[in-house]
């Protein structure tokens, strides 16, 4: 039987990657995306995850031509670059709206389209596990999102829908050209938030392809049983392993070394 997979952000970025790649295995993908240049009944929906009622309209479309959901990937999201201290609250509101509460509606209007054996994977970060200098409430909209995918795991694991958090380090997107930056800053940050900002814009040749990363995505989604977590990157990978033995003010001091400038 043709599998179904809706997918957030779908437009763009790894979500598109993820898509195209599903496509390919025989999947029928459902793309939700305020980014749509169009819409198309049943295959691309032009909404804002932020939207509850735009979302929940979607989703009642969706059961009518497609019946059921097996995947849902939800890759919806951007970042905030800025001090904390200095961050506008209507910036850090639209931030959270986003990432955490856009990844929940659609959570809870796919949910009840899924049979036993659909799976969730919320698309984290490695920057929802650690901290990060002047992308503060980036990492902790992240966090919020792995928080959620876990504690949906546990609701979900009496009737067998397996939900997965799926945490990538940087990838080569226009994820990083569509940051927002609050660069405005004062005597106690000098330019460092200014340096963050264009050491973020010189790393592109340093991050992964993001067919690496939507390969794994796809990998993970074909498996059987699944991890609640995975990280993608091996620096990533590799500096979470370590950290489980080193003290937290350890671990804070190497980021700031690695991070603050």
């Amino acid at each position: 039987m043709n599998k179904i997979a809706v997918i957030t952000g779908g437009a763009s970025g790894i979500g598109l990657a993820v898509g195209n790649m599903l496509r390919e295995t025989g999947f029928t993908v459902v793309v939700i995306d305020k980014a749509c240049n169009s819409s198309e009944a049943g295959l691309v929906y032009r909404a804002d995850v932020t939207d509850e009622s735009k979302m929940k309209e979607v989703f009642a479309d969706i059961a009518k031509k497609h019946k059921q959901v097996d995947v849902l990937v939800n890759s919806a999201g951007y970042a905030l670059l800025g001090a904390v201290e200095l961050v506008d609250a209507d910036a850090v509101r639209k931030q959270f709206d986003v990432n955490l509460v856009g990844s929940a509606n659609a959570y809870k209007f796919c949910l009840p389209l899924m049979p036993c054996g659909g799976k969730v994977i919320f698309l984290s970060s490695a920057a929802g596990l650690n901290p990060l200098p002047f992308r503060g409430f980036y990492c902790s909209s992240k966090a919020a999102v792995h928080m959620l995918a876990l504690s949906a795991r546990l609701e979900c694991k009496s009737f067998g829908v397996q939900v997965v958090s799926i945490c990538p380090g940087d990838a080569k997107t226009n994820f990083n050209a569509n940051r927002v930056r609050e660069l405005k800053t004062n005597e106690r940050y000098g330019n460092a938030i200014q340096k963050c900002s264009d050491h973020l814009d010189k790393k592109n040749d340093e991050r992964m392809p993001v067919e690496n990363v939507s390969g794994k995505i796809i990998k993970i989604i074909n498996k059987t049983k699944n991890k609640p977590l995975y990280i993608i990157g091996r620096k990533e990978k590799f500096f979470h392993f370590v950290c489980r033995f080193l003290p937290e003010s350890v671990k804070l001091w190497i980021l700031y070394k690695m991070y603050y400038k």
